[in-house]
This record gives C-alpha cells, sequence and structure tokens, in this order.
C-alpha cells in the first residue's frame, strides 16, 4: 500500500474520528447559539457563508442550493483546521438517510476536499477536510483565504413537513469548534401544513389528585408518513417532589397504565390528515418541600433527548396536600 493511500486512509479515519465527536455534542449544539468571539482577542480564523442566488427556498427532490463558504487566516502564523457540517429540521420528524444531500467542493487555490456528511439523529453532521492529507486537517497560510462551493439538496424522500432546515457551517481547531455560521433554508410553502405536536389537561396535582394530560400528534403534511418516531414525556427537575408518568397502555376495560420509562410513545407511522392520541396520567411519588407548592413543567422530548423548540409544554403546579 502506497504511503499516498496510507495518508488518504488516515485522513478518512480522522474525519470519522472527528464526525463521531460531533454526533456526542450534536443534540446540544443543535439549537445553541454560535459562540461569541472573546471581546479582547479576535478569532485565529474568519467565516463567512454567501449564497450563490437570492432567497432561502429548498425543494424537496429540487434543484440543488449552493453557498460559497470561505475562511480567512488573520493571524500572521500558518492555522490548521477541519470543516463541520450540521442540519437538523424544526418538524416533528427527524431527519434519516436519503432525505438531505451535502458536499463541499474546492474552488480556485483552495486544496482537494473531501466530504462525510451522514445522518446523525435528530438531524445530519458531517465533516469536510484536506484529501490525501495527514488527519485531513487544512493548513491556511498567514492571511490567506480559502474558498469552496457548498451544495445542499433536499431529496424527494424529504419528510413532507413545512418546516425550516437549519445548516449549520463550522471551523473546527483540534477539539474546539472555533466559529460557525447558520443558513436556514425554506422548505417550498406547500398548501398543506405541518406535523402538529399538542399538549393539553390538567396544570395542577398533589398527593391525593393526580393530573391528566393528552397528547396528540397530527399529520397536516398532505402525505403519508410512514416512518415511526418517539416521544417521551419528560417532566423538569424540581426540587422537593418527585413525580412519575405513567401512559394508558390499550383501550376500554383491556386498557391499564404503565409508568413511563425510556421510549414510551411511539407513533407507527401516520396517514395524512389522521391523528395519535396519547393519555398521560401525572402522580405525586414523594412531596418534601417546606413550601405548600412547587412548580415544574411537563414537556415532549424526541427519543433521542433533544427537544424540540416548538414542542408542546405545560406548567405544573404541585401541591402538598
Amino acid at each position: 500500500m502506497s504511503a499516498r493511500i496510507n495518508r488518504s486512509v488516515a485522513a478518512t479515519v480522522a474525519a470519522a474520528a472527528l464526525l463521531g465527536s460531533a454526533a456526542l455534542a450534536f443534540p446540544a449544539a443543535a439549537n445553541a447559539a454560535a459562540p461569541a468571539p472573546a471581546a479582547t482577542k479576535p478569532a485565529a480564523l474568519q467565516l463567512s457563508v454567501t449564497p450563490t442566488a437570492r432567497g432561502s427556498w429548498l425543494q424537496p427532490g429540487g434543484a440543488t442550493r449552493t453557498e460559497i463558504v470561505k475562511v480567512t487566516n488573520t493571524t500572521g502564523k500558518a492555522q490548521r483546521f477541519m470543516g463541520n457540517l450540521m442540519a437538523t429540521t424544526e418538524g416533528a420528524i427527524y431527519l434519516r438517510a436519503g432525505e438531505l444531500k451535502a458536499s463541499v467542493t474546492a474552488l480556485g487555490k483552495t486544496p482537494a476536499t473531501s466530504t462525510v456528511f451522514q445522518p446523525q439523529t435528530p438531524g445530519y453532521a458531517g465533516v469536510f477536510y484536506a484529501t490525501g492529507t495527514q488527519f485531513g486537517a487544512f493548513t491556511l497560510p498567514a492571511h490567506a483565504t480559502f474558498a469552496w462551493k457548498l451544495s445542499v439538496a433536499a431529496t424527494k424522500a424529504w419528510p413532507l413537513n413545512d418546516g425550516v432546515l437549519r445548516f449549520d457551517v463550522g471551523v473546527n481547531r483540534g477539539t474546539d469548534l472555533s466559529v460557525k455560521k447558520e443558513i436556514d433554508f425554506t422548505l417550498a410553502k406547500r398548501t398543506d401544513g405541518p406535523m402538529n405536536e399538542s399538549l393539553h389537561g390538567d396544570t395542577s396535582l398533589s398527593a391525593r389528585h393526580a393530573a391528566y394530560e393528552t397528547v396528540t400528534v397530527t399529520n397536516r403534511t398532505g402525505a403519508d408518513l410512514k416512518q415511526s418516531w418517539w416521544f417521551l414525556p419528560a417532566v423538569q427537575q424540581l426540587n422537593g417532589a418527585r413525580l412519575a408518568v405513567d401512559v394508558w397502555v390499550g383501550s376500554g376495560a383491556n386498557g391499564h397504565w404503565k409508568t413511563v420509562t425510556g421510549h414510551s410513545l411511539l407513533v407507527n407511522g401516520l396517514p395524512a390528515w389522521a391523528s395519535e392520541t396519547f393519555k398521560l396520567r401525572l402522580r405525586v411519588v414523594d412531596y418534601t418541600a417546606k413550601t405548600a407548592t412547587v412548580s415544574t413543567q411537563l414537556s415532549l422530548i424526541n427519543w433521542d433527548g433533544v427537544v424540540n423548540p416548538a414542542g408542546p409544554v405545560i406548567p405544573l403546579t404541585v401541591h402538598r396536600g
């Protein structure tokens, strides 16, 4: 095996390792704002992302959108880095394989570039790196600029919710994400609507009286959704009281309450305009607070532990008696 092939393999392994690191941080980073540069120390690398066409529309199965990505070295010495890619949608359904494509192509004198971009719940994560170099790192000379064309396309397999695709491009120096830019692509507007999640019911409970809630997921996309996904009803941690959440399993006289653990609410596909409903019961297991009441909230969390920013939340007041 040649040294060149060895370096390529090493670069691919390094990219995969970096992607693994990005994946571990993905849920927290999905909705996080870009870190602000220190006021007294300018960033060594500056990143810009410029669209090549007006607007932000991205049609499932339609044309590819392209952006020009530039990284500039503001220092007097060479800087090494790799690029990060992340993508999430604001809809209720996480992205799966074959629904989104992205690639990064070197422009001008920028070194040849390879891209790894793959599903990583709840969206996609990836890296772009220097082809054929050890560990895949770019070496950017002092005061120089590298440029790439970023291509993004939603395939016909895209889940037909009318959300926004949030696409992050980042620059990674070592283990630190130095800077990132977010691009919001708007999926072409349709005559139908999104996946709706609703949460309704009681707003108070006590040791003697449980709270009963109803979760409803409605497919308003205008298309049958064949994929399945999980929800977890979660109570915000609070001091002085411990609550349990039960879900009603079965129907009528044959049903029973089952304590929620892990992946508890499964939506196993949903036809267009159909709804799936779950009944929940919240009960006080222990109350040790010195005050007469404590406050918390119930929210819906996707099975991977990422709270949907648009997901429903219901406030709860827990009483001692």
